[in-house]
């Protein structure tokens, strides 16, 4: 139960009610593999709740264009990075967007990333890059028609992201739902009060009640 409300699914009973005992724990099994399958897939959302990125776009087209004739810097805050594919994302997408307004170089994009101090041992592969992604995971990557070589190295054991791409990004490590220390955490020049884009979904779900008040409250 612990394991599939993790994975987001808030009402599983309805789910799986009408199943048999005797199909059931597999239709778990069965069910939970097809979603921690698709947990390390860039654009994984994009079927399910593809109209963020549209207007992720157009808005940050918007900044750019408020910002061509004096540069700057637009500041984006991520809860919640999973394996990165999301902040990754937002890298790749304003990447191109810049590009496309010959931008690349006069405007900064800062990304900063905030996540739980020790989640499943990811702090460790997060901060040293060591994060892997496999064929199906860059997919959809090619499908954007987004440059994959300028963003990972491809090894033996897989798709791995740039070293260069990697520094690009900064790191706060809190736990969320803490709720004095996030306070203090976000208490700072880098609060999300402060950012012109904050993406909280990935994680809020995953929140105490009184943590993502606290989250949305600062925000």
């Amino acid at each position: 139960q612990e394991h599939i409300r993790q994975l987001g699914v808030r009402d599983w009973r309805e789910i799986f009610a009408p199943l048999s005992p005797e199909s059931y724990l597999l239709s778990v099994i069965n069910f939970m593999a097809l979603r921690v399958a698709k947990m390390s897939s860039f654009f994984r959302n994009r079927e399910e709740d593809g109209q963020w990125y549209g207007a992720f776009e157009r808005s940050f087209e918007k900044r750019v264009r408020a910002l061509r004739g004096s540069g700057g810097e637009i500041r984006i805050a991520v809860f919640g990075p999973g394996m990165m594919q999301e902040p990754i994302e937002l890298r790749m997408i304003t990447d191109r967007i810049l590009a496309r307004h010959s931008m690349e170089g006069k405007i900064r994009v800062r990304i900063k990333v905030f996540d739980y101090p020790d989640r499943r041992g990811m702090k460790e592969k997060i901060l040293l890059n060591r994060i892997l992604y496999d064929e199906e995971d860059i997919r959809a990557v090619r499908e954007q028609a987004l440059d994959v070589p300028r963003y990972f190295v491809r090894t033996r054991r897989g798709y791995r992201l740039r070293d260069e791409i990697h520094a690009s990004f900064e790191f706060e490590w809190v736990n969320l739902n803490d709720v004095e220390k996030l306070g203090v955490a976000l208490a700072n020049g880098d609060r999300p009060a402060s950012q012109d884009f904050v993406f909280v979904n990935n994680v809020l779900q995953h929140l105490k009640k009184e943590s993502a008040k606290a989250l949305l409250k600062f925000i």
